[in-house]
């Protein structure tokens, strides 16, 4: 039996800042507001220091550092975000989002960092596949482990095509 994760499901937006001034961002109505430092770059890393991981617990969002913007990943539709000094961009699919199917007893899931590894064994045996998924930082990815652990091991149960992993986070394939 296999068991699908739907992963990045939703959009991303991206929002860049304005020189000089802080960075703000609303979500829900909830402000998130960092002091502009030097450029763009530094005043995004500083505001994903300040802000990633309490917007990935409330708001079940992944920020990510695009280097000019502040990208924020897994964003439904109906999810208000603005900002009073910076430009948001529009909602759009993120190029990247699809499924990946677990196996219960070919499958490995292993946790470094913010970092979560499956490797899942090929049909043939030969290879394979793996996805790496990128959490928000270190307990995210602990929390999500226990979510992708959890999520196989339930597999066998007749009821498992209707789990979902709700931490938020971005997954590489390869």
């Amino acid at each position: 039996m296999s068991l699908n994760i739907g992963v990045n499901l939703g959009g991303v937006i991206q929002v860049t800042p304005s020189s000089s001034v802080a960075l703000d961002v609303v979500i829900d109505g909830e402000t998130y507001s960092e002091a502009w430092d030097t450029d763009a770059g530094t005043t995004i890393d500083n505001w994903m220091s300040s802000f990633a991981e309490a917007v990935s617990v409330n708001h079940k969002i992944y920020a990510e550092d695009g280097a000019s913007t502040l990208d924020l990943n897994n964003v439904d539709a109906v999810r208000t975000i603005t900002s009073t000094n910076a430009g948001v961009g529009a909602r759009a699919e993120m190029a990247d989002a699809g499924d990946f199917t677990l196996i219960a007893d070919i499958a490995t899931v292993t946790i470094s960092g913010s970092t979560v590894v499956v490797k899942r064994s090929t049909v043939a045996g030969t290879g394979f596949v793996t996805a790496t998924f990128n959490f928000a930082s270190a307990s995210e990815a602990k929390r999500g482990y226990k979510e992708i652990v959890r999520f196989q091991k339930n597999g066998e149960r007749p009821t498992a095509n209707g789990l979902m992993i709700n931490v938020p986070f971005k997954v590489a394939y390869s």
